[in-house]
C-alpha cells in the first residue's frame, strides 16, 4: 500500500487531509440537519439515515476517494483533490445554512 503513496509530496498530503475533513463536515452537518428533522437529498441514502449509516458512507467516502488518489498520477491527484476538497465542503456549507441552518461553525456550539 505504501507504493500508492511514494511519489506523495506535501501538498498532496495536505489536500488529501483538507478533502477527508471535508468530508467529515459534510456528514457532522448532515446529522445535524436530520437532527433538526429535514430530509437527506441524497437520493442513494434512506430520508433520515441514522448516524451509524452517516458514519459508514463517510469512511467508504474517505476510503474510496484515499484509493483514487493515491492511484492517480500527481498531475491528474492535486486537482482531484481539489475538486473534491471544495465540492465536500459546499455540500457541508449548504446543509449548514438548510432550513434551522445558521451555519456550521454555530451548528457546533448547539
Amino acid at each position: 500500500m505504501s507504493e500508492l503513496f511514494a511519489d506523495w509530496d506535501a501538498k498532496d498530503t495536505g489536500l488529501l487531509a483538507s478533502a477527508l475533513l471535508a468530508i467529515l463536515a459534510d456528514t457532522e452537518t448532515t446529522k445535524l440537519a436530520v437532527k433538526r428533522g429535514e430530509k437527506e437529498t441524497n437520493p442513494l441514502l434512506p430520508k433520515h439515515p441514522s448516524n451509524s449509516t452517516l458514519n459508514a458512507i463517510a469512511i467508504l467516502n474517505g476510503g474510496l476517494n484515499t484509493a483514487i488518489a493515491g492511484i492517480l498520477p500527481p498531475g491528474a491527484r492535486k486537482p482531484f483533490l481539489g475538486a473534491l476538497t471544495g465540492s465536500e465542503a459546499t455540500l457541508a456549507y449548504q446543509t449548514s445554512r438548510g432550513a434551522g441552518g445558521g451555519g456550521f461553525a454555530k451548528n457546533l456550539q448547539r
